[in-house]
């Protein structure tokens, strides 16, 4: 695991607490996948449910994964680009169950 990877699983964790959610019936594991440029691909997830957890590594079965490369993670990270801009111009890119994912978070939709 690289220390990127530590940074953002260990920030990530701190501000997970907003994604918990009475919602959220069965556990919804999210995944992201960080591709740097020798793509090697970096994974952490997290765990979502009344409570949320950050870990480092790949999920045994994830609901959703998100994929980008690090160039990107890393501008999002700075403030420099939202996920939703990258998500829209395709540099981010999420397969998986995304009905699970709006039924957990109806804002998303909204």
């Amino acid at each position: 695991m690289g220390f990127d990877e530590v940074q953002w699983v260990s920030e990530l964790q701190k501000n997970l607490s907003s994604y918990a959610s009475p919602n959220i019936e069965k556990e919804l594991i999210v995944q992201y996948e960080v591709i740097d440029t020798n793509g090697n691909v970096e994974s952490f997830h997290c765990t979502l449910s009344k409570t949320a957890e950050a870990s480092s590594g790949s999920a045994e079965s994830p609901d959703i994964i998100f994929t980008l490369d690090k160039g990107i993670a890393i501008s999002i990270h700075k403030g420099e680009l939202t996920t939703e801009e990258a998500f829209l111009k395709g540099l981010l890119r999420m397969s998986g169950d995304v009905e699970r994912l709006v039924e957990a978070f109806p804002s998303f939709t909204q």
